[in-house]
């Protein structure tokens, strides 16, 4: 099993969304939820099939009974049989460039590994490794150097998703980095162009500048969606599964807020102006690595100024989130995967949430191996 941060040519994914059939199951990983999307095809009745399902076992259920509540859960969902391709978040696994020397004697594979071994903070021999070689035509004009993307992450984790997906009866064909899951539909309309793309998961944030369908850097932060709301909990004194809520939801405005209660107290913040200050920090680091990842590109790529930013997850839609997003880069922020060759989901929150679940579910069947 290895993992990948390579994009698969845009003909491959065209024949995949084309292809008679149902797509393949794409699940996006996180410790308590996963989240999985399949296209179903039917005659006129095609759509796409998406669930979120728990992982953590009820209080006093052995992980076998939790994995047989998953499996009929799955079954209940008609999301069970065939290819498995998902993706990762988690704060274990790094994404690093390096550069290699195209006409040295060395084979490429060493001088990945001897370049990858030198940002580990673990031996290679527990590390699972994959990289991907930027084209040419994205590198400073002058340089020699070929510029790759290597992804590395703790061989005890993949083991242990791969039980974990085996157990619920998943076979796992191929393990992806957000980014990598969806590279392929972005920008596609003009070629060239570069995008930052957000994924907001369950345990982690996925920061990356995608370009020509190619990932060409990816930070994946700390946290996501689960810290965001303990967070909001333990400043609003609220319970954990309502400021979920109130953060994936549609959140009423001030003025719907106030409509909604006339007795409201007027000391009280309003919801979406709390929501903003309290979650401020995070959203706010956030700006600054996205920055960052950009400068980078900029620095020791082409310089390409970036043509819009894409936010998926469940808080894509979320005001404060996107009102940041747009004043600290300057950037038109889009929710979720729009055009491409992606079919059309029902509405705009399930657009961003199943994004990444999404994009692995048309991951070609020639390059999950």
């Amino acid at each position: 099993m290895s993992i990948s941060t390579a994009s698969p040519p845009r003909e491959a994914v065209d024949r995949r969304a084309r292809a008679p059939g149902h797509s393949a199951l794409g699940v996006e990983l996180g410790d308590s939820r996963i989240r999985l999307a399949r296209y179903r095809r039917q005659g006129s009745g095609d759509h796409w099939i998406c669930r979120t399902l728990e992982l953590a076992a009820v209080e006093g259920r052995s992980s076998r009974q939790a994995s047989r509540a998953l499996r009929r859960s799955l079954r209940s969902a008609g999301l069970t049989g065939g290819p498995v391709v998902a993706a990762l978040a988690s704060p274990a696994v790094d994404v690093f460039p390096v550069t290699i020397d195209p006409q040295a004697s060395a084979p490429r594979d060493l001088q990945v590994v001897r370049r990858a071994e030198e940002h580990l903070n673990y031996p290679l021999t527990e590390a699972v490794l994959d990289y991907a070689v930027l084209p040419e035509e994205i590198r400073r004009p002058g340089k020699e150097n070929a510029a790759v993307l290597v992804f590395a992450a703790p061989r005890s984790l993949i083991d242990e998703w791969l039980g974990r997906l085996s157990a619920a009866g998943l076979q796992l064909d191929r393990l992806l980095t957000p980014a990598c899951a969806m590279a392929s539909y972005v920008g596609d309309q003009t070629p060239g162009q570069r995008f930052l793309l957000i994924a907001v998961a369950e345990q982690a944030t996925s920061v990356a500048v995608l370009q020509s369908q190619h990932v060409l850097l990816e930070r994946i932060l700390p946290w996501g969606l689960g810290r965001l709301e303990q967070r909001l909990a333990e400043e609003l004194e609220l319970p954990v599964d309502q400021c979920r809520t109130l953060l994936t939801g549609a959140m009423p405005s001030d003025e719907e807020a106030g409509d909604a209660d006339e007795e409201i107290d007027a000391t009280r913040p309003p919801v979406e102006g709390a929501v903003q200050e309290i979650l401020g920090p995070a959203l706010h680091e956030l700006v600054q690595e996205a920055g960052s990842c950009l400068g980078y590109c900029d620095a020791f790529l082409q310089s390409v100024p970036a043509a819009g930013l894409i936010v998926t997850g469940s808080i894509a839609t979320l005001p404060p989130l996107q009102r940041i997003l747009e004043e600290g880069l300057g950037l038109d922020v889009q929710c979720g995967l729009a055009g491409g060759n992606l079919p059309p989901f029902s509405g705009k929150l399930d657009a961003a949430t199943y994004a990444t679940a999404a994009g692995c579910a048309f991951w070609p069947k020639e390059h999950r191996q």
